[in-house]
């Protein structure tokens, strides 16, 4: 005689489901907390570090300028003090750029939370990038369809201007702070366009998802290493060169999703590429 044990199947696999969204939860549970005592210090670090740069920048100009006035007259100092002097200042300006970001997300809860629609700011993301040259050497596909880390994914597309008189997102209203929703998609649309090759493929989609919307950015790059990807919304990582970015931008975008009860996650398969997705509840009465 055979038992019929599908039922009991069923249950284990409701139960594997159960723990699985527990250990997600209790996950994202734990690194909101520090993100949130990281966020505290950001304010402090930031003006406690705007000082001294501030005095360094203001040095490097006072020399420059003597140096423009050719009261350096050796020949073999003055390359070697001019190169200096622009190590320096670039080092100085990306300094003003990590403490730039992490002001900004001091200072995120500013803005009021109001309606937004999700779509229009997508849209004015993408009208940034139109003078971008990266961009511009990259297919952006935009498609209403789900896209897959691993699947097979549309092949032809709109070059950015193309995609905004083409545009084929519906209204998607979620309640948010519009600019920094905009920093959210700007943030992700650059790093897509770095992490491809010259005419590579960029796939967006905004499609209505578990009672909100989902915006996926994703690019058929290198992919992100598996021991890397935990780690993705940390401040100050980076899989990007040195000198290529702060390691701040996800970070802030992460809190900023967090903070109007939204979340944002990242896929990635070495070879395959990578796509991070960003869902927003729909606001009360969302989609009219």
């Amino acid at each position: 005689m055979h038992t019929d044990i599908s039922a009991r199947k069923h249950a284990e696999e409701s139960l594997r489901q159960a723990y699985e969204r527990l250990r997600e939860s209790q996950a994202q549970m734990v690194q909101s907390e520090k993100m949130a005592g990281l966020g505290r210090m950001a304010a402090g670090i930031a003006h406690e570090v705007t000082t001294p740069l501030a005095t360094i920048m203001s040095a490097v100009e006072v020399l420059q300028d003597r140096l423009a006035r050719g009261e350096f007259t050796d020949n073999t100092t003055r390359p070697s003090v001019s190169d200096l002097l622009d190590m320096i200042a670039a080092a100085v300006e990306r300094g003003q750029v990590i403490i730039r970001d992490l002001l900004g997300f001091s200072r995120k809860d500013a803005e009021e939370v109001v309606m937004v629609d999700l779509s229009a700011v997508l849209k004015n993301a993408l009208r940034v990038l139109c003078n971008d040259k990266r961009t511009a050497a990259r297919q952006i596909i935009l498609t209403a369809e789900p896209i897959n880390v691993e699947g097979a994914w549309p092949q032809d597309g709109w070059g950015v201007q193309a995609a905004l008189e083409q545009w084929p997102f519906p209204k998607a209203v979620v309640q948010g702070r519009p600019s920094q929703l905009e920093q959210v998609f700007l943030n992700l649309l650059l790093n897509a366009p770095d992490a491809t090759v010259d005419n590579g493929i960029v796939v967006v989609t905004c499609r209505a998802c578990d009672n909100g919307f989902e915006i996926a950015v994703g690019d058929r790059g290198d992919g992100i290493l598996p021991e890397n990807l935990p780690y993705v919304f940390e401040p100050f990582f980076t899989t990007k060169p040195r000198g290529k970015g702060t390691g701040l931008g996800l970070f802030v975008s992460y809190q900023i999703v967090s903070s109007v009860g939204g979340h944002i996650r990242a896929e990635s398969r070495p070879g395959c590429g990578t796509v991070f997705r960003v869902w927003l509840p729909a606001a009360t009465g969302g989609n009219r």
